[in-house]
Formats: structure tokens, C-alpha cells, sequence
């Protein structure tokens, strides 16, 4: 791997701290999300136990603003927002799970490399993803619009279940 100098080192560790710190609120927020929709609102009838994994949570999440009439003013922007949020998945998934294996210096960007399982689960194969470090800044810029984004919800989604619960 290319030398990095000590400056850009520490740029990229803020960056990357920023991303996973975030990334963390996103993840109880949406724990939060699926938890108010399950214990307060009645759920979803294809999930008989709260989600758990990402994934599933986030598809959890789809259903109920699909299914639910006093959620349908989110349905139509919560495909984009859960987009955006898989997207940052996948980059935390990769500084993550992964190791940074080369910089570029001329770029100002950094490949990550991560083992993954085979789809057909026979073994495993080894990702890349180049990131520059403006994109990485992106990134993190997203994580905090998506935490903003899911707060508000998330209040939404409280006014929601004490209406329902007091009957109105």
C-alpha cells in the first residue's frame, strides 16, 4: 500500500469515526422505528416476532407505511430514504467488515477490501470499493440527514401511537 502521509491519515479516521458513530444512531432509530410500529400500531402481519436484521428491518418499515392508512404520508418518500439508507449500509459495511488496502494518493481516495460469502454460499470472494475522500465526506453528510430524517419519523410515529391509544 501506497505511504499516507500523517495529515490525510487523520482526515480519514474523522471521516470514517464520523460515518460509524452516525451509523450507529441509525441503527436504534430505526430499532426505535420498528418498535413503535410493532408494540404501538399492531405491525404488520408478515412479521409475527419484532425484525431484527437490517434488511428485514427496513422492509418491515415499507409494509407498514404501505399498509397502514394513518402512515400513508410517508409511503411514497420512504422508498428514496430507504434507499439512501441501504447505500450507507453498504459503505459502513466496507469500512467495517473490511480493510483498507490502497491509497491513492493523486485521488485522495482509498480501496477497501472485504471476503464475502458466494451467493450460492460454495465458498467465498474477495470485494473492492474505491472510495474518494470526498465521497466518504458525502457519506457521512447522508448518515446525518438520514438520522435527522428518522427523528422525525420517529416523532411522527410517537403522536401517531398516543393518538391511536387514546382512541382518537
Amino acid at each position: 500500500m501506497n505511504p499516507m502521509p500523517k495529515h490525510v491519515e487523520i482526515e480519514l479516521y474523522h471521516t470514517i469515526g464520523g460515518i460509524v458513530i452516525r451509523y450507529g444512531f441509525i441503527d436504534t432509530l430505526i430499532a426505535d422505528l420498528c418498535r413503535i410500529l410493532f408494540e404501538d400500531l399492531g405491525g404488520h402481519s408478515s412479521e409475527k416476532k419484532p425484525p431484527r436484521p437490517i434488511g428485514v428491518r427496513l422492509k418491515y418499515i415499507a409494509k407498514c407505511f404501505r399498509n397502514k392508512p394513518e402512515l400513508a404520508h410517508w409511503k411514497d418518500g420512504a422508498e428514496d430514504f430507504i434507499e439512501l439508507i441501504k447505500t450507507v449500509d453498504g459503505v459502513r459495511n466496507y469500512l467495517i467488515h473490511g480493510c483498507l488496502t490502497q491509497y491513492y494518493p493523486d485521488q485522495k481516495a482509498f480501496r477497501f477490501t472485504k471476503l464475502d460469502r458466494n451467493e450460492d454460499e460454495t465458498g467465498y470472494q474477495q470485494n473492492s470499493i474505491i472510495y474518494s475522500h470526498d465521497q466518504l465526506a458525502g457519506f457521512a453528510q447522508a448518515c446525518t440527514e438520514v438520522v435527522r430524517n428518522l427523528q422525525a419519523i420517529g416523532r411522527d410515529l410517537e403522536r401517531v401511537a398516543a393518538r391511536k391509544k387514546n382512541g382518537q
